[in-house]
């Protein structure tokens, strides 16, 4: 099966495709500026005395680097400098100076020039109690009448309004208090400077932002509790049980090579507790009966709805119809297996006990947010 018409299936279940982006994190002024960037959704970065058409790639940077030079060097740090730049006694020997110019430069440059729409974004609040993560929705622009037009709309609130020029739209996508991050992202982000990537930090942020997701050519599903809880080898056991079982079953596989394919990080220390990666093809496609037979059981005790959503096509040209073949042979698979499982007594006991342990499935059905 090719991963166009994995592409394809994935769509169908509303489950995200991830393509080729970044991840950025922006600091708020010790928090100050969270609220006004969360709630008129966007984000902001200083040094105002460089504007957008400075840094046109065919612009000179030496042109900036002076700027930035006669600015922080020979008059006094900028409110962005980190604070251990900004300690350093004012005889910084040339080297010194030369990399606080090439610090600033290429944060704005990565602000500028870098970023694009649909990277990801994160930035904290006060305390980085939260963490609010959102999608990068335009260029980079200049409002220079921003700060003085809010405190004449708002005269007596309490937010406090960020004056920087450059900024870009967001759409935030949620905010997370820290406590509900995984304790590697936590970890990611407590030392980043103003503006910093956090590419290598992309598997972390994405098992935040999502449920189930594909990328690149791996299925990545998320397992959560519902709070941080502690599991025994028993319970491990059983859970990484019931995911073997439900792959070999479903997936109808007549041998066990499947599971070396299977990758599963567990994390006991976190609300996220397992995430679940599997090479796309037939074998990851037993991803969404795996949890679709969670998801019928879920409702069948407390009551639901499920459906599977259905083709419409305007033409059918031969992928198309290889596609709704394979939709329509997958469900009609599933459906009845998951059947059969659910009426299976032993399998019930296991659901019911992974149940009690607060385990948290993604639901196949879920919009993409």
């Amino acid at each position: 099966m090719s991963i166009d018409l994995i592409q394809e299936i994935a769509i169908i279940y509303n489950i995200p495709i991830i393509e080729k982006r970044n991840y950025w994190f922006v600091r708020t002024l010790g928090g100050d500026f969270y609220l006004d960037f969360t709630m008129n959704n966007y984000i902001a970065i200083g040094w105002d005395y460089v504007n957008l058409n400075e840094m046109k790639p065919d612009k000179d940077p030496l042109i900036v680097r002076k700027k930035i030079e006669i600015n922080e060097i020979h008059e006094r740090p900028d409110i962005e400098f980190d604070m251990d730049e900004a300690e350093e006694s004012e005889d910084d020997s040339d080297s010194k100076k030369k990399t606080k110019i090439s610090k600033i430069y290429n944060k704005i440059n990565s602000f500028v020039n870098e970023m694009c729409i649909g990277d990801i974004v994160l930035i904290p609040s006060p305390n980085s109690d939260r963490i609010a993560i959102g999608i990068v929705k335009s260029d980079a622009y200049e409002n220079t009448e921003y700060f003085e037009q809010f405190m004449k709309d708002n005269a007596d609130t309490m937010t406090i309004p960020c004056p920087y020029h450059k900024r870009r739209d967001v759409q935030w996508v949620n905010a997370y208090p820290k406590e509900k991050l995984d304790i590697y992202l936590q970890n990611a982000i407590k030392s980043q400077q103003a503006l910093s990537s956090l590419n290598e930090y992309a598997d972390l942020i994405n098992r935040n932002i999502y449920e189930i997701y594909l990328s690149g050519n791996k299925m990545h599903s998320i397992i959560r509790t519902e709070q941080h809880l502690d599991f025994t080898l028993a319970d491990l056991k059983l859970l990484t049980d019931f995911i073997y079982d439900s792959y070999a079953i479903v997936g109808q596989y007549p041998d066990t090579s499947f599971a070396n394919d299977l990758k599963i990080k567990i994390n006991v220390n976190s609300p996220l507790l397992m995430q679940i990666s599997i090479a796309v093809g037939i074998v990851g496609l037993a991803t969404m009966p795996l949890l679709a037979i969670f998801s019928a059981y879920k409702q069948s005790k407390y009551g639901g709805k499920m459906e599977f959503k259905k083709f419409k096509w305007e033409t059918k040209g031969s992928a198309e119809v290889e596609i709704e073949q394979e939709h329509i042979k997958l469900k009609q698979q599933q459906m009845e297996l998951i059947t059969k499982l659910l009426d299976d007594p032993q399998f019930q006991e296991k659901l019911e006990a992974i149940d009690k342990m607060g385990v948290i499935m993604p639901d196949i059905n879920f919009e993409n947010r």
